[in-house]
């Protein structure tokens, strides 16, 4: 997840660490759909149904990563490696900068803010399409690299950059616009998993990173278990 925080690299190419074995994504995937089913049990109002769906949205993403190791590690070609490829990249690069303010706008009820809210959702599309262009326009390759699944992609435009910072506005800055109480809590979740594993892991951000979807798995279910008295959903 959150993929465009990693410091991108001169040159069309910009490669990406992701997750350490296929038994730890597997692992990953099935305890974050234990969260999910959790947070699922707290929703007490359809305008937080798509927040309660982050953990399991992760425990796919996991799972599709545990297959991408099998694949590397077979002995021979694999048909399905690169859609497998593809499939990863799409929910790391092209549906967080759009869920994320979306689970946002369905929880909020101040009009001001989902007036805000609806801006950012149009970036994080405006990102996503970006980043389709880099995952279908041509073939991104994946291999393993050390303990770390590698991910090789061409971007146009050479405005990865740019790129980035818009989807650092969609998926975190989003979350600090929600008057919802606490929901502070995890932006913060989000935005220290990230400052922790480039201070502890330099170099393997998002190996690292994508198992504190854990962490923010925990956050999201205290934030609906304290709503669900309070909350009968706000329509997007």
């Amino acid at each position: 997840m959150f993929v465009a925080f990693v410091p991108m690299g001169p040159g069309p190419q910009n490669r990406r660490a992701m997750c350490f074995s296929s038994t730890a994504s597997f692992a990953a995937s099935a305890i974050l759909t234990g969260a999910g089913v959790l947070a699922f049990r707290a929703v007490r109002g359809p305008g937080w149904r798509a927040l309660a769906m982050i953990p399991l949205i992760f425990a796919v993403q996991q799972f599709i990563e545990g297959w991408l190791w099998l694949g590397l590690n077979a002995p021979g070609p694999v048909n399905w490696l690169e859609p497998a490829t593809r499939a990863y990249l799409v929910f790391a690069q092209m549906l967080w900068p759009i869920w994320v303010p979306f689970t946002m706008l369905g929880a909020e009820e101040d009009r001001g803010r989902r007036i805000w809210l609806r801006r950012i959702i149009g970036i994080g599309v405006v990102v996503a399409a970006y980043h389709g262009l880099a995952i279908f326009g041509n073939v991104p390759q994946a291999s393993i690299e050390g303990h770390h699944v590698h991910y090789t992609l061409e971007y146009p435009w050479h405005a990865r950059s740019a790129a980035s910072m818009l989807y650092a506005l969609a998926t975190v800055f989003a979350v600090f616009i929600s008057s919802v109480p606490r929901m502070w809590a995890l932006g913060l979740a989000l935005f220290a998993s990230w400052a922790l594993a480039a201070i502890f892991f330099p170099g393997n951000v998002i190996s690292v990173w994508c198992y504190f979807a854990a962490l923010i798995s925990v956050v999201i279910i205290h934030l609906l278990q304290r709503s669900r008295s309070v909350v009968s959903g706000t329509p997007v």
